[in-house]
């Protein structure tokens, strides 16, 4: 006499399983991946921009920067970013640099400042690069209309 014996296969198959895993190994990885963003706005006539993967705060336009204090308070719309700046290029056509306008940006590792700017107001680099072990590098294009501006930036930052 034969028995009948019923098989004790799970329901699901072992494929069912493995696409299981596959998504919530996906979905952790989505999770931890960091993802690019830009933020930026305009200040005055002047327009900004932060880039999160290079760290870069572009400021361009053709025009003056407004200055940012108020009783000290750092006021700058990149200011909120300040941790993730590392690096400050002002574009061709920015005429001068306002009071406090990269004030307290401690990650900051180099500024590039082109021949337009005409002015520097006070304490616009207050605290600039100031976490950074090595200091921060100041590149200024040749033919500025502010020759001792070099020699003056270097001083400052051998002092602090």
């Amino acid at each position: 006499m034969k028995m009948k014996t019923k098989s004790l296969m799970p329901k699901a198959s072992w494929l069912g399983g493995v696409k299981c895993a596959a998504i919530v190994l996906l979905l952790m990885l989505l999770s931890t991946t960091t993802t690019a963003w830009a933020e930026y706005g305009r200040t005055g006539n002047l327009s900004w921009l932060v880039d999160s993967q290079t760290g870069v705060l572009t400021i361009s336009g053709k025009s003056t920067m407004p200055s940012y204090a108020s009783g000290g308070a750092a006021t700058a719309p990149w200011y909120k970013y300040k941790n993730k700046i590392k690096r400050i290029r002002i574009m061709n056509g920015v005429t001068s640099i306002g009071e406090y306008a990269f004030y307290g940006l401690e990650n900051v590792k180099s500024i590039s400042i082109p021949s337009s700017v005409t002015a520097i107001w006070h304490r616009a680099f207050m605290n600039v690069g100031s976490k950074v072990p090595t200091g921060c590098t100041f590149t200024i294009t040749s033919n500025t209309n502010l020759p001792l501006l070099a020699k003056v930036l270097s001083i400052i930052l051998m002092v602090t």
